[in-house]
């Protein structure tokens, strides 16, 4: 039998305790929720509340605490005890995956001493130079017949769009729920063949979606739109463009599979307020870096006007 800190593929990991050690709270959110103000803990330890990484949040309801790393959304209510678990359930991880990709992503070393805690930051920006993740695989016919029709707190959805490959067999479903009392809220939902059904993201880079759209249409240039329901929208009023969006809003367009862009041109129709320019001006800058031939941001104030007013 392997030791507890090696597992059977022979990678030597680090104790949990360790890791936690060697990387500060403040410094991991701030690196991995790039798209949010900066963090300030409060008298409790915990930050103010910050758009969720799990859901699309168009109300800030994500904080985490930045003495023990916990986290929890008022929204999702995704929610775990440290830096490791958010690492286990955005990015789909094992607890064995998830130690051996921190450590290299923040250069942490067997022995090495926690304290001082190491300052430097790994750099985001390129998404290649991210820790490689086991894509998400198509889901089987049996299990899709066995698919929760209802959330165990948001009960049943009012719309579901289906996240494909380019082969058009479904990898991930994301839900939207309208409860009488509150906000929308957004939830994905993966099977994996260990844990089943999941509440949660596929594992990154995730699929974009209308994939097979995009796979069958290469020469097409491409629309991508602020969520599913504004991609379904746009792909009536733009005939010639394949439509698309990124999964889990704006504050996860970084965790997204954007290989399928390259070479093309790219126009961004985001939603009309700060959030949807933040996310605009990431998704054209990814797609830049993913090798997409142009990439443009619609000027939503061209068509604020009334017809009649435009000259």
């Amino acid at each position: 039998m392997a030791p507890k800190d090696r597992p059977s593929d022979g990678r030597r990991l680090l104790r949990a305790d360790h890791l936690k050690a060697s990387i500060p709270p403040a410094a991991f959110y701030a690196n991995e929720l790039p798209n949010s103000p900066a963090i300030k803990a409060g008298r409790d330890d915990w930050s103010q509340n910050v758009g969720c990484p799990f859901h699309e949040d168009s109300t800030p309801s994500f904080g985490v605490n930045l003495r023990t790393g916990a986290f929890r959304c008022f929204g999702c209510e995704a929610n775990g005890g440290s830096i490791l678990d958010f690492a286990m359930l955005r990015d789909g991880l094992s607890f064995d995956d998830a130690r051996a990709a921190l450590a290299e992503r923040y250069h942490v070393e067997p022995g090495a001493d926690p304290k001082p805690a190491p300052r430097q930051r790994p750099q985001r920006n390129n998404p290649r130079a991210e820790p490689k993740t086991t894509p998400a695989a198509p889901i089987p016919p049996e299990a899709l017949a066995e698919r929760p029709s209802a959330h165990p707190k948001h009960g049943e959805p009012s719309a579901t769009w289906t996240y494909t490959d380019a082969d058009g067999r479904p990898l991930a479903f994301v839900l939207r729920f309208d409860p009488p009392q509150g906000r929308k809220v957004f939830a994905p939902l993966t099977w994996t063949e260990a844990g089943g059904w999941q509440w949660r993201a596929p594992p990154k880079p995730r699929p974009l979606y209308n994939l097979q759209a995009l796979t069958a249409r290469p020469e097409a240039p491409v629309c991508i739109c602020e969520g599913e329901k504004s991609s379904d929208a746009a792909a009536a009023l733009l005939p010639d463009m394949v439509t698309t969006a990124s999964m889990n809003g704006a504050n996860a367009a970084a965790l997204s599979d954007l290989s399928p862009l390259h070479g093309r041109r790219v126009l961004i129709w985001p939603d009309a307020d700060e959030a949807g320019a933040n996310y605009a001006r990431t998704m054209a800058k990814l797609a830049r870096a993913a090798g997409a031939a142009s990439a443009e941001v619609l000027d939503l104030s061209s068509i604020s006007e009334a017809p009649a007013d435009a000259s």
